[in-house]
Formats: C-alpha cells, structure tokens, sequence
C-alpha cells in the first residue's frame, strides 16, 4: 500500500495538478476529467440537488479529491462546503495550497469518514476503481452512513470496454490477472504501476444497492470536441467511452 500512496503522491504535480491557469498545459490524464466527466457529473447534481440542504448549507464530500480542482468546482457552482478526502499526501499537499472558505481537504480513507452533520452529496472522480476488494464494500458503507437520508451518490470510473481495447493495444494498462473473466489490471503511473479493479456497472449497481442506495443514473460520456482539439494527438482510443458515471440515491 505505501509503494502506491507514493507513486500517487509522485504523480501528484507532474500529472494531475489540474490548476494550471491554461488548460492546454494540463496533462491530457487530468484533463479528460475536466472536459469529459465533470460536465454531467454536475449537471447530475443540479438536477438530483438534496431537498434538504441548499447554499451555505449544503455539505458535500469528494472523495478521492486527488489535487482538489474538482471539490474547488463544487464550492464555487454550489456555494457548498466541500471536504476533499484523499489517501495520498501529494495530492492533500497541492490541494491544500487552494484551501478557501468553505473548503477543507483532509488525509484518508474510507475510516476516516465521519460528519457531525450528514453530507448531503457525495463524490468520487476516478477514484473507486484503485479501492480493492473487500474495501470497497466497507467504503460505500461508510459513504451509506455518512450520507443524508435524501442524499446523492455520483461517481466515474473507467469503462471496462476501454480498458479492454487499452489492454490489446498494449497503451496504458498491463498485467491482467486473467483473460477468461479479468478482475484486475496494472495502470502504468509516470515509472510506476498501480492496480486496478475491472468493475462494471452490475458490479457497481450491487454494492451500492447492498448499502442502501438507488441506481438513478449511468451515462457513458463521449470524448468531446473540445478534448480532441486541444489534444489531436492522443493515443488514447477515442471511439469508445473512456468513463462510466453513476448516479444514486440514499434510499
């Protein structure tokens, strides 16, 4: 676990410090966050927003928050308080140099996950597929208990079908534990490697749904026009879906 919590932190500045002031100088591994999973992520929560909290109310968690721009995002489009969770001290180290009102980022995992009061919106971006069994059960329940009762979950992961064509064009992604029915994979990170868990959506849909929620949305979002032009020369496969986005509900 500490070799992945430092190839994490390594990777922190070079590859995924999404503040830059100039997209095009943003990693394109970041910015197809920006470009291709935030847009229905927050168009997610505008239209599925908790009754119960609103303006300076609203208590958000993004967990996984990486370098923070997202949980930034959040506070800035909701007028939330955000608390960024992240178990790698890199990452907690650049978030925390955009620390402002209402926005707090914290070192940790799943066990540290408590509020005095309920969040009402939980997120995760590009983080649930680096949690391995059983832990991710023992994190959605924790995402269970620390939600409100009228509570959002959403969340993105990589699309299993993408890594798939990924694996056989031998481009980011190595080391299948198995070709009949694969479970994990190795994610090449700057000179390091990092497993990764192959979930699909039923996967995702049973656990969250053991722990209390309701499935109310999966979208499979096409890489933009926008992404394409500022990187034309990707080597990422662009005719598949990158990221698989699920949306629930706390039941």
């Amino acid at each position: 676990m500490e070799y992945i919590k430092k190839a994490w932190s390594k990777a922190a500045v070079a590859d995924f410090d999404t503040h830059k002031q100039v997209l095009s100088e943003v990693s394109e591994s970041a910015a197809d966050n920006i470009l291709i999973v935030w847009p229905p992520v927050l168009r997610f929560i505008k239209q599925n927003l908790p009754v119960a909290g609103n303006g300076r109310d609203l208590q958000i968690l993004d967990y996984g928050c990486g370098t923070g721009s997202f949980a930034l995002e959040l506070h800035n489009q909701f007028n939330a308080h955000v608390t960024g969770m992240d178990y790698s001290q890199g990452m907690i180290d650049t978030a925390k140099q955009y620390t402002g009102s209402n926005l707090t980022f914290e070192l940790g995992d799943y066990r540290k996950i408590q509020s005095d009061k309920p969040f009402n919106i939980v997120t995760s971006i590009m983080a649930l597929q680096f949690v391995p069994e059983p832990d991710i059960d023992s994190l959605f329940h924790a995402f269970s208990w620390a939600i409100s009762d009228d509570g959002i979950l959403v969340f993105a992961v990589f699309n299993p079908e993408w890594i798939d064509i990924c694996l056989e064009r031998r481009f980011l992604f190595t080391d299948l534990d198995s070709k009949k029915n694969p479970e994990t994979c190795m994610m090449k990170l700057g000179e390091d490697k990092v497993p990764v868990c192959i979930r699909h959506p039923s996967d995702y849909g049973r656990i969250a749904e053991s722990n209390g929620f309701v499935k109310i949305m999966q979208e499979f979002p096409e890489f933009t026009s926008d992404f394409l032009a500022l990187y034309p020369e990707t080597r990422m496969p662009t005719e598949v879906a990158e990221f698989l986005i699920m949306g629930f509900r706390k039941n």
